[in-house]
């Protein structure tokens, strides 16, 4: 009855050997694994919301950094990690920059740099990269963390139609593990921003050439204008000229 109303943390075993200690043992199976999949179910709606928070969230801005600032900080409070940072690669030089972090004790490129885990991002820019996980030990953290023993150092790529954008990097909490379904889903989140960042950062390119072409065809408009002043008044200075001579 119990079971049936979904009661599954109170269990008081029967403690018999017989028949009956067998029913109350297959019926403890049961619940255990009830609970099992009820804990799974909601992890994995937990999930869900907060991919779909972060899709929402970063589809209603244009500005890149504000993207970058925003997802990290949803990221380290909805995912229940220690901290958090993003790198944006540079097409022509191939490099990973600091561009947003949340959790670090000091939010700049070199307390990120000290994890000694640059072939964790370069593995990142490789094509066929998927999420990674490494464990932190106490000496690849240079005291940052009093606990740095049973951490992880999690890495995920950032990819809009299969291009590469960037990466985001996760600092977990002692004993925080990775499972195969927080791997899928971390790998969705990457889409999800990298589609994101790769619209914000087209619409910004996009209206920064509309600004140089607004303030080129000012220009233009500004030196004819002006060479027609100056040639009225020269035509104007000349005639005077002549007129004063007379």
């Amino acid at each position: 009855t119990e079971i049936a109303t979904g009661a599954l943390d109170d269990y008081r075993p029967l403690g018999a050997r017989d028949e009956f200690g067998d029913i109350a043992a297959a019926l403890d199976q049961i619940r255990q694994q009830l609970k099992h999949a009820r804990g799974e179910k909601e992890r994995h709606q937990r999930e869900l919301e907060v991919l779909n928070e972060i899709t929402l969230a970063t589809s209603q801005l244009l500005d890149p950094q504000q993207i970058l600032d925003l997802t990290i900080h949803l990221a380290v409070q909805n995912l229940g990690v220690h901290a958090g940072a993003i790198y944006l690669l540079d097409q022509e030089s191939g490099r990973l920059s600091l561009h947003a972090c949340q959790g670090m004790p000091e939010c700049r490129e070199m307390a990120c740099q000290l994890l000694k885990f640059n072939h964790v991002l370069a593995g990142l820019l490789q094509p066929d990269s998927q999420v990674v996980s490494v464990p932190i030990t106490r000496d690849a953290c240079y005291g940052m963390w009093q606990a740095a023993d049973g951490r992880s150092f999690v890495g995920v790529p950032l990819r809009a139609r299969a291009v590469l954008i960037g990466a985001m990097t996760l600092v977990t909490h002692p004993q925080q593990r990775l499972t195969d379904e927080g791997a899928r889903m971390l790998k969705a989140m990457g889409e999800a921003i990298g589609l994101a960042l790769a619209n914000a950062i087209q619409y910004e390119n996009a209206r920064n050439r509309a600004t140089v072409a607004e303030r080129e065809r000012l220009a233009r408009e500004m030196h004819d204008s002006l060479a027609q002043a100056l040639a009225y008044l020269k035509m104007k200075a000349s005639l005077t000229d002549d007129l004063l001579a007379n």
